[in-house]
């Protein structure tokens, strides 16, 4: 997670989100927890002020992807399934909201 954070912080987290519209970005999974090694991919819990098209997902995605030198899965705060829930939670760590 340190990796993970000083990247973040070094492009300016706030910035980054205003500029993307996102109003809720969070981390979990392997690299909230600090398990993940050089292979593993970032996982990010994400929501925007006003909905988004399939090109801009994808657009904000490669972005990170850029941002953080790995493959990154974006889960949709308001999709996320009640029984995944619990295990997303969990892990989370909230890094704009």
């Amino acid at each position: 997670m340190t990796t993970l954070m000083s990247n973040l912080h070094q492009k300016s987290i706030a910035s980054t989100c205003q500029k993307h519209d996102i109003d809720y970005l969070g981390v979990f999974g392997s690299t909230a927890r600090g398990e993940d090694t050089p292979h593993s991919d970032v996982d990010l819990l994400i929501s925007f002020n006003q909905p988004k098209t399939l090109f801009d997902l994808a657009r904000i995605k490669i972005f990170f992807q850029d941002l953080l030198g790995k493959k990154v899965d974006l889960v949709l705060k308001n999709n996320i399934k009640p029984i995944i829930k619990p295990y997303i939670e969990k892990d989370l760590i909230t890094l704009y909201e």
